[in-house]
């Protein structure tokens, strides 16, 4: 009895050491994955801290996705990196059209969605889109059980300032970390957005401006010789008279003619 009674406090004090290792293990796993999405979240603020340029800051965003998150498909709908709607695929595998127009349209309904029935920013349609993808490996192609993975969706704006929307799918389930990495590297990207927005309207003011300055001093050079070359002659003329050669001056008119002569020199 007392060998049996070892033996089964043995095996209860492995299990519950095995039960403990494991237990470590699982929390220095989550604690690893973690940490690899907090360096991911900050290497892509440092790369959102560098830059002005609109299309690199999304590039910069959809990395930093795929880097803590690992998706199978992103569609980002643009409004501020080009004239006009711009919807960028970043996918893993090929898209048909079939399955494009279905994203499309998809899309279009997300971006309304954010509104709720108020006036839009820009009213498009799915044939207005211009596509941009990014396919990782074109030999694979998706089908429409895309629509059968996890998916998250966020819009891309600061205030009042829109600048899009994005959606991304994953054939895995996301976990609740998953999804705030999701909303806080869309978040962080609207800043630099607006900033680099402001930017490229205080160039555009600027080159405005220069281009009034150019026509200002073109206007006043024209101006100035149409003006001088008759006030020249009439300054001439005048100096003429004065100086008696073409007959005596009486003193009212030497008076008038001088007064004439200082307006044109003014």
């Amino acid at each position: 009895d007392m060998s049996s009674g070892l033996i089964l406090s043995t095996i209860n004090i492995n299990l519950r050491m095995k039960n403990s290792l494991e237990m470590l293990s699982d929390t220095n796993k989550d604690l690893a994955d973690s940490l690899y999405r907090l360096n991911a979240l900050y290497s892509t603020s440092s790369q959102f801290a560098g830059t002005l340029d609109k299309t690199k800051l999304l590039n910069f965003m959809v990395e930093g996705m795929d880097k803590a998150l690992s998706f199978s498909l992103t569609c980002t709908l643009s409004f501020c990196t080009e004239d006009k709607p711009v919807l960028i695929l970043n996918s893993l595998y090929e898209i048909s059209e079939e399955l494009l127009e279905a994203i499309k349209l998809r899309t279009l309904l997300n971006y309304k969605s954010v509104f709720d029935g108020k006036k839009l920013p820009y009213d498009i349609k799915a044939e207005d889109l211009k596509i941009i993808k990014n396919i990782k490996y074109p030999a694979n192609r998706f089908t429409f059980t895309l629509f059968q993975y996890d998916n998250m969706f966020a819009p891309i704006s600061l205030g009042e300032n829109f600048f899009g929307c994005i959606e991304i799918f994953k054939e895995t389930p996301f976990s609740s970390e998953d999804a705030t990495c999701f909303q806080t590297i869309a978040q962080q990207v609207t800043l630099p957005l607006k900033s680099a927005t402001l930017y490229q309207e205080i160039k555009e003011t600027n080159l405005k401006l220069e281009k009034l300055e150019r026509l200002k001093s073109e206007f006043i050079s024209i101006v100035s010789h149409e003006l001088r070359t008759p006030l020249t002659s009439i300054k001439n003329s005048l100096d003429i008279l004065l100086s008696g050669r073409c007959g005596e001056v009486t003193p009212s008119a030497d008076k008038f003619i001088s007064m004439a002569r200082r307006n044109v020199q003014r």
